[in-house]
């Protein structure tokens, strides 16, 4: 032992290691594997174990090691096979990713047509989880992800110092003393779900160029979330505060361990198609911070498409539309319903037209009240409440028939898909047969009857079930012969409501 070994502590040896790159695995167990396996490997994963990243001795699953070691690839692929669902024979284990996943390489069969997604890194749970969230995306390739997951992994152990020293500080500054800080002020940030913390982040924004300065943020699996939730979740608080701070959408993660965008965001976002720090390392473009928005911004296809015509038409901000949605402030089967059925969308989502325009404040107020019923409709259909059911225990969590939507823009009017069971809110005395599969529903807040023969129309033209959906006070609008529900808001309480949003979407960016 030399004496430069003698003066080091063991933790100072541990990060020695680490910076030490591992050796290559010989090709004569690559050869081995593709042959047991009966499989192709990837070019990039070929390059990998010839020349593993710095760190990778913490994550990669080598053949060449015995299969007693935890991280030789004869253990992982033993684990792999008591997976609770039927696993491919054509991937490859690559590293683990919490206690209960694993990376997986996409890889191809010898004499087969060529598979889509070869070479690829899914997420292969060991439990049984949903279809949708089996075999999700983690990477484009074996060699992004294993050169990111070395990066993340090596300064987290820094970063996870810095935000718990900024956390202590936080709370003597603001939460002891109950005072609100600025939004210039470094702001810690901690997403948790089920008492597991999944992310942990500080931001705040920096006028010296008018953007978000995120020193701190870092994310992990965990085996009862989606692939890259963690990432996700923690991008929309971090994209929604850049856009309430009122910068320019540009995010700089100068002062953080890694020196540059985290691996951990880089990774979620090429699985969508984004280059992250293209320009600079550390520094993500307000047009990447957009198409970063409108990444983690979930909505359904037909909602995306109109969202999309908007925005390419220079009528709708992204970062304003990702904002609404995600603080709440419309709903999306509302969004949806003004973006197909109003030429003033872009102004309701903005704030609203001035008062002094009555004209126009007036049909924007009437296009929402619609809306706003509309959404209110679905929420009902939607949620299973077994109150008043004798021997039933009320649950409220995951209390969902899965009821979809589609809006009917030269109607105004909305189908609801997978309907079950009676109608809500029919006047005393009336009895409707109990909707099954699609219903539509054309919501007005002052009906007249050329809303009664349009519903008429709509009815004969598509052979469904049609109903007029009215305030509660708007019952004995017209004589009318078919179904109509009554909201249990009034025209005042919806606009009460209405003037709540305009204002929350006027007052959201600085």
């Amino acid at each position: 032992m030399t004496e430069e070994t003698r003066s080091t502590t063991p933790a100072q040896r541990t990060a020695q290691a680490r910076r030490t790159r591992p050796p290559a695995v010989p090709e004569v167990f690559v050869q081995l594997t593709e042959e047991v396996l009966d499989i192709t490997l990837p070019d990039h994963v070929r390059a990998l174990y010839a020349r593993p990243p710095v760190g990778a001795e913490a994550v990669l699953y080598r053949p060449d090691l015995a299969a007693d070691d935890p991280m030789s690839l004869a253990a992982a692929m033993k684990v792999l096979a008591t997976s609770a669902q039927p696993t491919p024979h054509n991937i490859l284990p690559l590293a683990p990713v919490d206690d209960r996943s694993f990376a997986v390489v996409v890889c191809q069969k010898p004499g087969h047509e060529p598979v889509p997604g070869v070479g690829a890194v899914l997420r292969w749970h060991l439990d049984r989880v949903p279809d949708g969230h089996q075999g999700a995306l983690l990477d484009i390739t074996a060699e992004h992800y294993l050169n990111s997951l070395t990066e993340e992994l090596a300064a987290r152990g820094e970063g996870l110092k810095r935000i718990t020293i900024e956390a202590k500080s936080y709370r003597e500054r603001h939460v002891e003393n109950g005072t609100r800080p600025k939004s210039y002020e470094l702001r810690p940030v901690q997403l948790a779900c089920q008492n597991v913390v999944v992310g942990l982040a500080a931001f705040r924004h920096d006028s010296t160029f008018d953007g978000l300065s995120v020193p701190m943020w870092q994310t992990c699996e965990a085996p009862h979330l989606a692939a890259h939730e963690g990432a996700r979740a923690l991008a929309v608080f971090m994209l929604c505060d850049a856009f309430a701070s009122g910068g320019t959408m540009e995010i700089r993660f100068r002062g953080h361990p890694e020196k540059a965008v985290p691996a951990a965001l880089r990774r979620f976002a090429r699985t969508r198609g984004i280059s992250l720090g293209s320009r600079e390392k550390a520094v993500i473009t307000p047009e990447e911070a957009r198409a970063l928005f409108r990444a983690v911004t979930p909505m359904p296809a037909e909602l995306a498409c109109r969202a999309a015509d908007f925005i390419d038409r220079g009528v709708l901000a992204p970062e304003r539309l990702s904002y609404v949605l995600l603080a709440g402030v419309w709903q999306l089967i509302e969004v949806d319903f003004l973006l197909a059925t109003s030429g003033r969308a872009a102004s309701v989502l903005a704030g609203g037209a001035s008062p002094e325009d009555r004209r126009a404040r007036a049909a924007e107020t009437e296009v929402c009240r619609s809306a706003l019923m509309a959404g209110t409709l679905l929420r009902r259909l939607d949620a299973v409440d077994a109150a008043g059911r004798t021997g039933q225990t009320r649950v409220f969590e995951d209390s969902r028939r899965g009821v979809t939507w589609s809006v009917l823009g030269e109607y105004g009017a909305v189908e609801y898909r997978g309907v079950r069971g009676p109608l809500p809110w029919l006047p005393p005395g009336r009895s409707v047969p109990p909707a099954e599969q699609d219903l539509i529903a054309v919501p007005r807040a002052h009906p007249t009857t050329d809303d009664v023969q349009l519903a008429h129309r709509i009815g004969q033209r598509t052979g469904k079930q049609v109903v007029l959906v009215v305030p509660a006070d708007r019952v004995d609008f017209v004589d009318c012969s078919m179904p109509v529900l009554r909201c249990p808001d009034t025209v005042h309480e919806l606009d009460t409501a209405i003037e709540d949003k305009l204002l929350t979407a006027r007052v959201s960016r600085v």
